[in-house]
């Protein structure tokens, strides 16, 4: 059988939250590379939601 690498959702959440800090803070201090952190955000999000 193979088994499959689960994750708990606290950890997405975690992600989702420290994605959404750093992307609010790029955001903030007006730094044009705020992009970079969508993949965490929306990465955590979906996984939180359990929509993969």
């Amino acid at each position: 059988m193979l088994e499959k690498a689960e994750f708990s959702k606290g950890m997405y959440w975690g992600v989702f939250l420290l994605g959404l800090i750093g992307c609010i803070a790029f955001m903030a201090f007006g730094s044009p590379w705020f992009w970079t952190t969508l993949p965490f955000l929306f990465t955590g999000l979906t996984g939180a939601l359990d929509a993969m």
